[in-house]
């Protein structure tokens, strides 16, 4: 069973707690996936993550979403075939940041 842990952005400052952070703020709200990346840091709702392409030779880079009961890849470029990726292997992904300290990790290169 997965530990259930939330964070929540100030507009300045990154705050962590239980469940009780929820009922204390407005701030917007995001929950721990349960997974860590291959360096072993926590993914998050709302992180920013580079994916291995699966040709081997391209990085993709994702948000993490929360999506129909489950935490989803969600394209920050989106191709033309877009379809939202299910599968979060943890080994084959890296943590940049996420979208509210980070928010140019969301500008496509």
């Amino acid at each position: 069973m997965r530990e259930i842990k939330f964070r929540t952005w100030t507009g300045t400052k990154m705050h962590y707690g239980n469940s009780s952070i929820a009922d204390k703020t407005d701030w917007p709200l995001m929950q721990f996936t349960g997974l860590k990346d291959r360096e072993g840091k926590e993914i998050w709702e709302g992180d920013v993550i580079l994916r291995d392409h699966p040709n081997g030779r391209d990085k993709e880079k994702f948000s993490i979403i929360y999506d129909n009961a489950g935490f989803i890849l969600d394209f920050i470029v989106k191709p033309k075939k877009w379809k939202p990726q299910y599968d979060i292997v943890s080994h084959e992904i890296e943590v940049l940041g996420n979208i509210w300290e980070s928010p140019e990790l969301l500008e496509q290169k």
